[in-house]
């Protein structure tokens, strides 16, 4: 799905993810909706994403939502680090990840998954704290 506007850019198959690209602020927002079992439930996941980078200026910010209940399995999260790898060729320069609620196995992840991507990640309770560092 992809719907324009002037302002933004929205991409993603309803149900599991949604990307929307907002110019102004020169960011994308992610929202990561379930814990996903297969890659084949997402099968545009990292096609959007690519589509959508193309849209923005170098050194943009990326904020994400996570409302998972449980750390994704082994084939998603490899997926999420080539999401991690589009939004840094890209000109991605830091992300803010909220994750609602305690979510300590999900922080680790996204910990580890940042590193082996290269790309500076930080988690927040809140999204205006999120945002608050993102624009900074």
């Amino acid at each position: 799905m992809v719907q324009n506007n002037d302002k933004n850019v929205k991409f993603g198959k309803e149900g599991f993810y949604s990307i929307l690209v907002d110019k102004k602020k020169n960011r994308i927002y992610m929202e990561i909706i379930g814990a996903w079992e297969e890659e084949s439930q997402v099968p545009h996941y990292n096609t959007d994403m690519e589509e959508a980078v193309q849209g923005m200026e170098k050194g943009f910010t990326t904020c994400v939502t996570l409302d998972e209940k449980k750390a994704p399995r082994f084939g998603i999260t490899k997926l999420h680090r080539r999401q991690q790898e589009i939004l840094l060729a890209a000109g991605n320069v830091k992300t803010a990840v909220h994750l609602p609620g305690k979510q300590i196995l999900q922080t680790m992840t996204l910990n580890v998954v940042g590193k082996l991507s290269g790309m500076q990640v930080k988690t927040f309770k809140t999204i205006e704290s999120a945002e608050a560092w993102l624009d900074e």
